[in-house]
């Protein structure tokens, strides 16, 4: 799929995000090319990459979901560039499902849940594989169960923490869960939701838990929810890594 074949109101959400990302790079001083942010010290940060923008969000017929995670967890690219929205987008979107590590392989079952149609989560809602087993198992056999487009595809996902570590090679750690200015960067992540306009909103980490709402603040989501980070061992399996641990309004 090429650019020009994402949906025209992906195009939109984009143009309208990378709007509001420039200006939050100028209110911050981040390199508009690089995404280099010399004023943290020690000057080792940059900006990760523009949010994941499936090529099917918005459409009708499904929920928009928006996904938080974390953060990015390891800088991917070479030195002195960001992850563009389309570079995102094929990393998660145009790769083979059966390759995701686990946290997008749990991504991909939550959009089931959280996106329709229901039949499609009835299929593997019992299933004991972790989430990353069965992608594994049944995508390359072409296996009737899945469904026929990526269900990722009609998804947003964003970072709540917006920094990586230059050069930082591992997934692993909590070194880039820091804000360096909280007000403007909560802020950002409120505008993005304005801009995608989800009817849910997922956190992938119970260390949302407490502050999940106010995050949210005045933001106009009609559900919204807080579910175990899908990598988490022990806790992989669909039905256990879309069950809410805290979710408003409550059940």
């Amino acid at each position: 799929m090429s650019p020009a074949s994402v949906a025209p109101a992906v195009l939109e959400f984009r143009e309208r995000l990378k709007e509001r990302y420039l200006r939050f790079f100028r209110d911050m001083g981040v390199d508009l090319k690089t995404g280099d942010y010399p004023a943290c010290r020690p000057a080792d940060r940059k900006f990760a990459g523009y949010p994941y923008i499936g090529s099917m969000y918005g459409q009708k017929g499904h929920l928009k979901l928006l996904v938080v995670g974390l953060d990015i967890g390891a800088d991917g690219l070479l030195p002195g560039s960001f992850e563009s929205f389309e570079q995102r987008r094929r990393a998660i979107e145009r790769k083979p499902v059966e390759q995701h590590n686990p946290h997008i392989a749990g991504t991909y079952f939550t959009a089931l849940k959280y996106t329709g149609p229901k039949y499609e989560w009835e299929t593997f809602e019992d299933d004991p594989r972790t989430c990353q087993r069965i992608l594994k198992e049944e995508a390359p056999q072409g296996a009737p169960g899945l469904p026929p487009t990526n269900p990722l595809s009609r998804i947003a996902l964003t970072n709540f923490y917006k920094w990586v570590t230059k050069g930082k090679k591992t997934m692993s750690g909590a070194d880039n869960r820091i804000h360096f200015n909280r007000e403007l960067e909560i802020k950002l992540f409120q505008d993005e939701v304005h801009i995608l306009k989800p009817d849910v909103v997922v956190f992938q980490s119970t260390m949302f838990e407490s502050a999940f709402k106010e995050i949210l603040g005045p933001c106009a989501v009609a559900y919204s929810y807080v579910l175990k980070h899908p990598s988490i061992w022990g806790h992989r399996q669909p039905k256990v890594i879309v069950r809410p641990v805290a979710q408003h309004p409550p059940a």
